[in-house]
């Protein structure tokens, strides 16, 4: 579909459904739906439902009137704790601890030169 000859059999057009305009698009998924090769309606019902996905996810309106806030106003953060983590040297030998459970974390420290 991104291509020429890509598109001219999925789409019935020679211009790539990317660069359509969005009508053009629309009216493409509404004749993959009618379509008789199961392939096509397998399409557009999952384009469809990408799309919706998409939107109701973005769509500021959409969100406000389900009553979607990206947070609580009356959150506070509870307590926290102190951890203290190892840093270890840039070495060729292993680093050997003993302990009962190690947590490895993600190595995003900041490196400071």
């Amino acid at each position: 579909m991104l291509s020429r000859f890509g598109s001219i059999i999925s789409t019935g057009y020679w211009t790539p459904f990317s660069e359509q305009p969005l009508r053009a698009r629309a009216s493409i998924l509404c004749s993959w739906q009618q379509a008789w090769l199961p392939l096509w309606p397998t399409l557009a019902r999952i384009f469809i439902t990408i799309g919706k996905a998409c939107w109701s996810q973005t769509n500021q309106q959409f969100l406000q009137l389900n009553g979607y806030r990206p947070y609580c106003d009356e959150a506070v953060p509870g307590p926290s704790f102190d951890f203290n983590f190892i840093q270890f040297p840039d070495s060729i030998e292993p680093a050997i601890i003993q302990a009962d459970v190690v947590i490895v974390g993600s190595g995003c420290r900041q490196h400071l030169e």
